[in-house]
C-alpha cells in the first residue's frame, strides 16, 4: 500500500456518492457547452481527461473528506480544478482547434462556480452539524500514532487532529507554557493524553482543567 499514490491510499467508500455527483455536474456543463457552441465546443475526449483529473485530484485534495468547513471544501475544490486544468490544457495543446484554451478556462471556471453553488446549497439544505472539535494529542511513539490514525479514519468523527506535543517537549520547564501556548493558538477543544508518564499526565491534566476553566468564566 505505501507504494501506491497518495490518492489511491485515500480511496473510500463514503466518497462515491460525492464524486458521482460532481461527476454528474461536470456532464450537465459540457452538455450545455454543446448546446451552447455546436462544433467550437471542446471534444468529448477533453471531457474525459478533464473528469478524470479532477477526480484524482478533488481525493488528493481531502475535497471528499466529511465534517469539512465551507473554506476549506472551497479552497480544495479550487485547487482540483486548476490542476485539472492545467494538465486537460496540455493534452488540449495537441489539438490544432482554435480557442479551444479559452473555452476551457470558461468550461473551468463555470465548473468551480457550479460547485461551490451545489455545496452551498448543500450545507443550507442539510440538518445542522455537531460542531468540530480540535484535537491535540499529548505524547508520541506507537500509541499516540494509533490515536491520530484513528480520528483520521473515522469520517463520522467530529475531531479534527491539530496535531502532538511530544513526551520531551512536555518534560522540560517551558513545557506547560508551551502547551498552553499552542492550546490556545490552535483553538483546541480536547487533549488526548497517550502518555503513561506521570509528569506528563499531570501537566495535560492541569491544561485541560485550566482550559474549562476559562471557558466557563468566559460563557
Amino acid at each position: 500500500m505505501h507504494f501506491l499514490p497518495r490518492f489511491c491510499r485515500r480511496l473510500d467508500g463514503g466518497m462515491l456518492a460525492p464524486a458521482m455527483l460532481d461527476l454528474s455536474l461536470l456532464t450537465l456543463l459540457f452538455s450545455l457547452q454543446v448546446w451552447a457552441l455546436g462544433s467550437k465546443s471542446l471534444p468529448s475526449p477533453i471531457l474525459c481527461i478533464y473528469a478524470f483529473c479532477f477526480v484524482v485530484f478533488a481525493i488528493q485534495e481531502d475535497l471528499y473528506l466529511s465534517h469539512k468547513t465551507e473554506f476549506s471544501e472551497n479552497a480544495a475544490a479550487c485547487r482540483a480544478i486548476v490542476w485539472a486544468t492545467f494538465f486537460t490544457g496540455i493534452c488540449l495543446g495537441w489539438s490544432a482547434a482554435p480557442g479551444s484554451a479559452i473555452i476551457l478556462l470558461g468550461f473551468s471556471f463555470c465548473t468551480l462556480g457550479a460547485l461551490v453553488t451545489a455545496r452551498r446549497l448543500r450545507r443550507s439544505f442539510r440538518p445542522t452539524e455537531v460542531p468540530l472539535r480540535n484535537v491535540l494529542i499529548v505524547g508520541n511513539g506507537i500509541k499516540a500514532a494509533r490515536i491520530a490514525n484513528a480520528i483520521r479514519r473515522d469520517r463520522n468523527s467530529c475531531r479534527v487532529l491539530k496535531g502532538f506535543i511530544t513526551e520531551n517537549d512536555l518534560c522540560n520547564n517551558y513545557g506547560p507554557a508551551m502547551l498552553s501556548r499552542v492550546a490556545r493558538e490552535e483553538f483546541i477543544d480536547e487533549l488526548v493524553i497517550a502518555s503513561s508518564e506521570p509528569s506528563v499526565v499531570d501537566v495535560a491534566v492541569q491544561e485541560g482543567c485550566q482550559k474549562q476553566a476559562r471557558r466557563k468564566a468566559c460563557a
